[in-house]
């Protein structure tokens, strides 16, 4: 029986995103999409939650391709200075996605643990 506290918001054809990529970043993602026609934003009235399905996971190809666009990884995000000015000595941070480390720059006195995929 279909779970009626989540709908969908909205479908999207694979192919308006594989040529959204082409033409925004020059990137191929077709491969991610292989024997997928279409991704469906799903929102779940019960918790608030919002999320793709199904969920495509970019591989290393994708992220390396995606390094080499200058907003990609900057040294300074305005989430970095936020949460820098709100941490405590005794804090610890996980920066998940922790890129080249452009966050930890912003940790002065709490500890960091930068993880990274992306060879």
């Amino acid at each position: 029986m279909p779970d009626k506290l989540k709908r969908t918001l909205e479908t999207i054809p694979t192919r308006d995103i594989v040529r959204s990529w082409r033409s925004d970043f020059n990137i191929d993602v077709a491969r991610l999409f292989e024997g997928v026609d279409e991704v469906r934003l799903i929102h779940d009235q019960e918790t608030d939650q919002i999320w793709f399905d199904p969920p495509i996971v970019g591989d290393e190809a994708f992220y390396q391709a995606l390094r080499k666009l200058p907003f990609y990884h900057p040294k300074t995000k305005l989430e970095h200075t936020w949460t820098a000015q709100r941490l405590k000595d005794e804090d610890s941070v996980l920066d998940i996605g922790a890129g080249d480390g452009g966050f930890a720059s912003h940790i002065k006195g709490a500890r960091y643990t930068g993880l990274e995929s992306d060879a």
